[in-house]
């Protein structure tokens, strides 16, 4: 699994309650051969990016291994993700080098994982534990609850969490750098409330969308 390093930015929604082990990093997991997902929640915002795996046409050394796995899915603690963005290389020309190679079939017996980056003169090679536990279904979680005429009410603090990783996952549309298009459930702003990329700001190949609880109350 190939992932864009700008991806792994979303971790500053995981949990840092240590309670919640499986919430203290990004969730990964693949959708299709070609197609993954990366999550991350506090339980109050979830950021949710899907991206096109590349990792096939990655350069990697020849003890990694490009092998896709139906139903794989690991969770990387934030440490490791901020460790593993650091490590690639800024290479706005090969945006491919710009990313974190996942080698699926690595697990090994003392229960790692390899993850790979490099600039093609230099590799780094790092060898982490994913969180153990079971990830919530965040996926079954979008069916609609009714709440009459909601007021929305959004706290500030959460709202610009919510919008560093919705930027770190956009780019430039003229002299914007980007818009947001909020959109509320079947027409009404119930829970949660989806924030995304407007049209024309995404970058290539990524689904990016941030799912924010909003503050349910009556105007006083």
């Amino acid at each position: 699994m190939l992932i864009p390093k700008h991806i792994f930015k979303i971790r500053e929604v995981a949990s840092t309650d240590p309670t919640c082990y499986q919430l203290n990093g990004v969730f990964l997991r693949r959708l299709e051969e070609k197609r993954c997902e990366a999550a991350a929640t506090n339980g109050k915002i979830l950021a949710v990016v899907q991206f096109e795996d590349h990792g096939e046409d990655f350069p990697a050394s020849p003890t990694t291994n490009y092998g896709t796995w139906p139903d794989f899915s690991m969770i990387l603690a934030s440490k490791d993700t901020e460790a593993a963005e650091k490590a690639a290389p800024k290479l706005p020309m090969n945006p491919l080098l710009e990313s974190v190679f996942l080698d699926e079939t690595s697990k090994n017996g003392n229960g790692t994982v390899k993850l790979e980056t490099t600039d093609l003169d230099t590799r780094q090679e790092m060898n982490v534990h994913p969180v153990a536990g079971i990830y919530p279904a965040y996926w079954t979680a979008f069916d609609p609850i009714k709440y009459g005429e909601p007021v929305v009410k959004l706290d500030i603090d959460m709202t610009i969490q919510a919008l560093k990783v919705l930027k770190s996952q956009s780019q430039k549309n003229g002299h914007h750098y980007f818009t947001v298009q909020m959109t509320p459930n079947e027409g009404k702003f119930t829970r949660p409330l989806l924030l995304r990329p407007a049209k024309g700001f995404e970058k290539p190949g990524i689904d990016a969308k941030v799912y924010l609880m909003p503050v349910i109350g009556k105007t006083t």
